[in-house]
């Protein structure tokens, strides 16, 4: 079996499909948080920081998994996270205590960053413009699709097995066909520098972190990302604990916005090169105006809030991200056309902290309170329209 050399589409395809069942890892378990707090006798909070501790370590392993490519090549360390993630897997699944268990979380979360990192890196090595940026488009759902279908197929499994640990145990082949699947088919698509020197691309951060245009198009992105995380992450306690919805029918509150942002994810591609990334980022920032209302509706309580309201909220937001993310993201990609690695890993490391933070904030502080959350939500989508006021208004410029 081959490597699919010279063939830059397959390799990208293969890869967002892939990077799919990887990042199922991410919140498989969410719909048996509840029972894993009973099981281990632990608290509503403590519970939520098995994925808390995972996302706020990719933060930082993002950061390094970009130079470390550039230096090794982009296969070998994909190949190389994968397999410690698929060991840890194990230590996750026998874990007899919440304080064992976060501990492996923790210890995973150092390899869960490569997937975004490499995944957009690899799409920077193959492709350009507009083609990028539909590739990147794909690559970017990735993660809210595995975010939303996990917890459904966690819902089944533990359906089925009536046990927390069967969502680890089922990761762990995962990873291990996913390891396989690029051992035999992924190509290398950046020749390894061994030229580069880590301490120096590590320095570049700070030069990074000062240009206020790049920071700031990865905030934008990263708020809007962790807007709907924030929700799907207190999602289980707000249908199940709050408005009474079974586990069995939580699993299809989960899984149609996952579908509205394939649906779009799929009609942005398919439209990107004809009417550019800049233009359908720009339409979307004013669609983003209506969600300003319908949050403020449901957050001050002048409708019925029923599961079926905070559904067909989500969704709307589920239908705008797709056409407006992948356009700010593909921004970022061309500030640092040198270097794709350093600029893949500050770039998905933002948006994770910003992704983290968010879920924390509405872990800590919303828990189960509808109106809270969308009036938290609310907040998201004014700062994410000033940050962009700020950026084409030319109040600051890129440095050069």
């Amino acid at each position: 079996m081959e490597k699919l050399q010279h063939k830059p589409e397959r390799v990208a395809l293969l890869l967002i499909t892939t990077n799919i069942f990887l990042l199922l890892n991410s919140d498989i378990h969410l719909p048996a948080l509840p029972f894993l707090q009973k099981d281990l006798g632990t608290t509503e909070f403590k519970a939520q920081l098995v994925l808390i501790i995972f996302m706020v370590g990719a933060v930082f392993s993002r950061l390094v998994w970009g130079p470390v490519s550039d230096k090794f090549g982009r296969r070998k360390i994909l190949l190389v996270t994968i397999g410690f993630q698929a060991i840890t897997q194990l230590g996750l699944s026998l874990a007899p205590t919440i304080d064992w268990l976060l501990f492996w979380r923790a210890v995973q979360s150092f390899g869960a960053g490569v997937i975004t990192v490499l995944g957009t890196a690899v799409i920077t090595d193959l492709f350009r413009g507009d083609r990028r940026a539909r590739f990147l488009g794909l690559n970017e759902m990735t993660f809210p699709i595995a975010f939303v279908i996990a917890p459904v197929i966690g819902a089944y499994l533990f359906d089925i097995t009536q046990t927390w640990r069967t969502a680890f145990v089922f990761i762990f082949f995962i990873q291990v066909a996913c390891w396989t699947t690029f051992y035999l088919f992924l190509p290398e698509t950046h020749k390894p520098d061994h030229g580069v020197m880590l301490k120096d691309s590590f320095k570049l951060y700070f030069r990074v972190i000062k240009d206020r245009q790049f920071m700031l198009y990865n905030l934008i992105s990263g708020i809007m990302i962790g807007s709907g995380m924030m929700f799907f992450t207190i999602s289980p306690f707000i249908y199940m604990v709050n408005l009474g919805v079974s586990i069995n029918d939580y699993a299809f509150f989960q899984f149609a916005p996952m579908l509205v942002s394939i649906f779009a994810a799929l009609i942005y591609r398919y439209i990107v090169e004809h009417f550019g990334s800049e233009v359908l980022s720009k339409i979307s920032i004013k669609l983003l105006y209506i969600l300003i209302p319908i949050y403020l509706i449901m957050g001050f309580n002048l409708v019925d809030i029923t599961p079926y309201t905070v559904l067909c909220t989500i969704c709307v937001q589920s239908a705008i991200v797709p056409f407006f993310v992948p356009g700010i993201i593909s921004k970022t990609t061309e500030l640092y056309p040198n270097l794709r690695g350093m600029a893949s890993s500050a770039s998905a490391s933002v948006r994770s902290f910003c992704a983290a933070g968010a879920m924390f904030f509405g872990s800590y502080y919303i828990g189960s309170d509808v109106a809270a959350l969308f009036k938290t939500m609310c907040g998201f989508i004014l700062l994410v329209l000033f940050f962009f006021w700020i950026v084409t208004a030319k109040k600051i410029k890129p440095i050069k």
